[in-house]
């Protein structure tokens, strides 16, 4: 387990800095970043950092994110990335442990598509569908 956390140490050190000094700056050169995709996905992190709702849109219209949103994003993904680690331990030493945790991600994995495909097919489609067919549609509301 140590040389794993040594070995993500290794990454992480010179990303976190790289993250910190230029990687905040990126989307203003053209490129984007995973942090500022997850950042303006919707996370805890500026709930966390007690933002308002208005500073958190206008931060995230503008990707105008601070150091310590970064180093708490890093703070988090460590403790995941750390957390796997552990995990993969006991899927090495333990069959049982290994089908448990193949069956929650198939759960999981199960649970997530459902959720996007039920967005695509309730929510997207039929709003595409409603401004693609509004003229035909509209007559039959009329004569209700």
């Amino acid at each position: 387990y140590i040389l794993s956390v040594l070995g993500y140490l290794v990454w992480f050190i010179p990303f976190a800095i790289w993250m910190c000094t230029c990687g905040l700056r990126m989307p203003s050169k053209g490129y984007d970043t995973v942090f500022h995709s997850l950042m303006r996905g919707g996370t805890p992190i500026p709930k966390m950092l007690g933002w308002t709702e208005d500073e958190e849109r206008t931060r995230t219209e503008n990707n105008d994110f601070t150091v310590m949103s970064v180093l708490l994003y890093m703070l988090i993904h460590s403790v995941a990335c750390c957390s796997a680690m552990i995990v993969s331990i006991g899927c090495w030493s333990s069959m049982i442990c290994h089908g448990c945790t193949c069956f929650l991600m198939t759960l999981v994995t199960i649970y997530k598509g459902s959720s996007r495909y039920s967005y695509y097919i309730l929510e997207n489609y039929i709003t595409v569908l409603r401004r693609e067919f509004a003229e035909v549609l509209k007559p039959e509301a009329e004569s209700k």
